[in-house]
């Protein structure tokens, strides 16, 4: 008899078994959980430094060529995820933007030298051969400088989902004392349906720019003329495009809507700024949009002085003799 009840006694019963799986899905979700924010961790920190590495280029190149040189971080398309073409092989610009995820790119602009009041248009494709829009000289409220990119200057990819900002001094909260963020889009959550149905209010998304001067110094204009704002042609084709161009009888677009950028090709007047923040725009929109109803999205929560940009960094400041980042 005695045997037969250590024989009855071997293996686990059923509640035995179910407590272990439980045991061992909880330590598997602790572990993924784990693994993912060291993952992002990783990710925001490797980014830090390649912005630092990209802010302390740009001021060499600035010394070194004696020239006001801009680094210019904006939203581009994931190229590691493939681009949606049509039938003839053409890129579906808009349509792409609506599925591939998004990647800041850093760039290393310089002064042309021209600076006068730009009239964006649309893209002249029914007008080939004719020149450039005209450049002519406005009131000093409307000047703006054309940088181009510099000839030879490597481009920057920060990982997936990392963004950058500025601080938004154009905005009156700033100016009254709050910290207001300036930051790029990401460029899947944008409307497509063209620039006169578009809400600008809900799509504050800009190309933020930190300017050094030939000294090495941050400045937030170019003030060795009279110009109060400037605009990178990414292209170099003289056109100046933007997400709300002017109409075709040739209005000039709002003036605070010139500032916005919505596509990737938009190449709207720069914000440029002297305080820098590097945030995860991934963990951003998982916090603040609701994947079913995108359009419920306030874009106050991320860049307001409570929102989550000013909760989530560590600002990057400069100094204000010198220009080089203060640790």
């Amino acid at each position: 008899m005695r045997s037969q009840d250590r024989h009855r006694r071997v293996g686990f019963t059923m509640i035995e078994l179910i407590v272990v799986i439980v045991i061992i899905v909880i330590v598997a979700v602790v572990t993924v959980m784990s693994f993912n924010a060291v993952s992002r961790n990783t990710r925001l920190t490797g980014a830090i430094t390649t912005v630092k590495g990209a802010l302390g280029k740009g001021r060499a190149l600035a010394m070194e060529r004696n020239e006001w040189v801009v680094v210019v971080f904006r939203s581009v398309p994931n190229p590691s995820e493939p681009a949606l073409v049509d039938e003839d092989g053409d890129d579906l610009l808009s349509n792409e933007q609506e599925k591939r995820s998004t990647r800041t790119e850093i760039l290393f602009g310089q002064f042309t030298g021209e600076t006068g009041t730009w009239i964006p248009e649309w893209p002249p494709e029914d007008q080939e051969g004719l020149p450039p829009q005209d450049l002519y000289q406005g009131t000093s409220s409307t000047l703006e400088d054309r940088y181009v990119e510099i000839p030879g200057a490597e481009r920057y990819l920060l990982p997936r989902g990392i963004k950058v900002a500025g601080i938004d001094y154009y905005n009156s909260t700033t100016a009254n004392g709050g910290m207001v963020w300036a930051t790029g889009p990401e460029l899947k959550d944008v409307p497509v349906d063209g620039p006169n149905n578009i809400d600008f209010a809900a799509h504050r998304w800009f190309v933020v720019g930190v300017m050094f001067a030939p000294d090495g110094t941050v400045r937030t204009r170019n003030n060795s003329n009279s110009s109060k704002s400037m605009w990178m042609d990414f292209n170099n084709n003289g056109w100046q495009e933007l997400a709300n161009p002017a109409d075709p009888n040739g209005s000039e677009t709002n003036a605070s809507k010139k500032f916005l950028a919505l596509h990737a090709q938009d190449e709207p007047r720069l914000t440029l700024t002297m305080i820098l923040g590097v945030y995860d725009g991934e963990e951003a929109r998982e916090l603040l949009l609701d994947p079913l109803d995108p359009a419920s999205f306030n874009i106050d929560e991320l860049i307001s002085p409570n929102g989550y940009i000013s909760q989530n960094v560590d600002p990057l400041y400069f100094n204000r003799f010198s220009g080089v980042i203060m640790e």
